[in-house]
């Protein structure tokens, strides 16, 4: 009985905590799923601010973070969303 509580509960929950923005966060979940496989990928590397080549590397990594940041800046009309959509603040 304890268990049919506890899922309803959590059920009712979501659902009132669910966005009304669905194509919204699914685009800011790729987003934040791709950032952080950039980093993922780059912090693998042994950390060494002294090494020419890392420094390098690592000002690489950044500049494509950045850029794949400026490529979703027009996602909102893009992808069409509604006034409210693109006005959505985390």
């Amino acid at each position: 009985m304890k268990i049919v509580l506890a899922t309803l509960f959590l059920a009712i929950v979501n659902s009132a905590c669910a966005s009304p923005y669905p194509r919204v966060d699914k685009d800011i979940a790729t987003y934040d799923k791709v950032v952080a496989k950039m980093k993922s990928d780059f912090s693998s590397q042994p950390r060494d601010p002294t090494n020419k080549i890392w420094v390098q590397e690592k000002i690489d990594n950044m500049m494509e973070v950045d850029q794949y940041m400026r490529k979703f800046w027009d996602t909102p009309f893009i992808n069409s969303y509604s006034a409210d959509g693109k006005s959505r603040k985390g």
